[in-house]
């Protein structure tokens, strides 16, 4: 939906949009939207309940009159590329089934929950980069990708060193930062034995060396954990504004 300055509704354009939207120039987004009839090509499955798997399309929208222009099946982007096997990557997929009134089950099996589209000047900034390209995050598979819509294929992956990220960012120099949501582990115990946690971290990854950085890590005195949303950012004097949404709370 878009509004103007009166909250009136310009226009409004329907779909199962969700996470994020990103602008390409003053004309047109990106955003969410998932086709939940889709039939995953790489897992076999076999149940008494109608079971669907959850395709993440990435959209082209018009800004000014809500018209989708474009769109692309991120299934489709793997099994047109040289990671389709990626597809099979994917930690605890059955956990996160949505059932809906009809009593069927969709898998979301990826879990897209951020997108970054690739200006001409962050692409200037890494050799394999061209304008136009879109960094994807996927949760379940703690792996950040690059989309090219030209060709309709994957064309870049990389899995850690992080889990479950959340809030990807790209510089103008290349550097890539996320909310590292599970990889930062921390062992306690009890009379029980052992507890492992997962807090988070906020990490930057150098895509032209091949290198990362962990600019926050959190202690178990502060307690940060966050399993799901939560970003940062960089402010003007180097410091760090971080938060966690799971514990309602900002550092």
């Amino acid at each position: 939906v878009r509004l103007d300055k009166n909250s009136n509704v310009k226009w409004e354009t329907k779909g199962n949009f969700h996470h994020e939207m990103e602008f390409m120039d003053e004309n047109h987004m990106l955003v969410l939207d998932i086709d939940m009839e889709r039939k995953y090509k790489h897992v076999d499955h076999a149940s008494d309940y109608d079971i669907k798997f959850m395709d993440t399309i990435i959209k082209t929208i018009n800004i000014n009159n809500g018209e989708i222009i474009k769109e692309y099946s991120i299934f489709d982007a793997f099994l047109n590329s040289k990671f389709s096997d990626y597809l099979t990557v994917v930690t605890n997929p059955v956990k996160k089934v949505h059932q809906n009134h009809n009593n069927k089950y969709h898998v979301d099996y990826l879990h897209v929950n951020d997108l970054i589209y690739v200006t001409k000047e962050k692409a200037a900034s890494v050799d394999f980069l061209e304008e136009g390209d879109i960094f994807i995050s996927f949760r379940q598979m703690d792996a950040v990708a690059i989309f090219r819509p030209s060709t309709n294929k994957i064309i870049w992956l990389k899995r850690g060193p992080w889990a479950k990220q959340h809030h990807i960012q790209l510089s103008d120099n290349g550097i890539l930062g996320l909310i590292d949501n599970e990889g930062n582990v921390i062992i306690t115990s009890n009379e029980t034995g052992p507890i492992e946690s997962q807090r988070i971290r906020v990490v930057e990854y150098d895509l032209n060396n091949d290198t990362s950085e962990i600019l926050y890590r959190d202690v178990l005195e502060r307690s940060m954990e966050s399993h799901f949303l939560s970003s940062y950012d960089k402010l003007s004097d180097g410091t760090l504004l971080v938060t966690s949404s799971e514990q309602s709370r900002i550092i």
